[in-house]
Formats: C-alpha cells, sequence, structure tokens
C-alpha cells in the first residue's frame, strides 16, 4: 500500500505533515492526500496543501491547482497560483503561460473576471497537456 495511506483516517495536520515529508523526499504518493485536503474547512490546511503540490511539479497536480486558484480565500488562491505557475513552467518550460495575459489576478475581489480567467487556464490545460 502507499506510505500515506495509514494516515487518511488521521486528522489533518497528520495527514498534510505526512504528505510534506513525502514531497519533500520528491515521492508523489502524498498527492492523494494534498488533493483532498485542497477541500479542507481550514485555509491554513488549504494553502499549505496547493504549496506542497506545487513542489512537486507533476502534471497529476496540474487540475486540483487549476480548481485551488479558484478558492474563495485569497492566500489559498495566491499559493495554488504561484505553485501552477511553477509547475506549469517546469512542465512546459518552451511554452508561454502568463495569468496577466489571461485576466487572472489572485488578489482580484472580481469573482466572475477570476471564474472566466480560470476557464482560460483549463483550455490552456487540455490544449497543453500532455
Amino acid at each position: 500500500s502507499a506510505p500515506c495511506a495509514r494516515y487518511s483516517r488521521r486528522s489533518a495536520p497528520v495527514n498534510i505533515a505526512a504528505a510534506e515529508a513525502l514531497v519533500a523526499l520528491d515521492d508523489p504518493s502524498g498527492i492523494p492526500i494534498l488533493k483532498e485536503s485542497l477541500s479542507d474547512k481550514s485555509q491554513y490546511y488549504r494553502q499549505r496543501s496547493a504549496t506542497a503540490l506545487g513542489v512537486l511539479r507533476v502534471p497529476e497536480v496540474v487540475p486540483a491547482l487549476i480548481v485551488a486558484i479558484a478558492d474563495d480565500d485569497l492566500s489559498v488562491r495566491t499559493s495554488a497560483s504561484t505553485a501552477l505557475i511553477g509547475a506549469l513552467r517546469h512542465l512546459y518550460p518552451y511554452r508561454k503561460f502568463d495569468f496577466a495575459e489571461i485576466g487572472y489576478d489572485a488578489k482580484s475581489t472580481d469573482a466572475v473576471a477570476r471564474g472566466k480567467a480560470i476557464e482560460q487556464v483549463k483550455a490552456w490545460w487540455e490544449k497543453n497537456k500532455q
């Protein structure tokens, strides 16, 4: 079984700490826990999860980070957008991706504009994913 499987019934702090430890070892087996934690009621754990997912910079994390850039909390959106940009630049160094160009601003209070920009991010991902 996966190294994180034994932590799945524990609390969010234990789950995230275990997944972050695996990320530090460049072990992607913590990805499912981090993805799940993106919907935690605590913005603190959602933010930590987004940051940790971005460290791995593998295609599997991109869809979860795209969802996280729509979070209601500014700190989560900011962490998720930073993680997503880092992952995309690592995965696709020769393909241009710019949030500003599509109108996404994590700090914007205009949820409609952010939503339109997120749809463009999703479209970019669908077009460019391997």
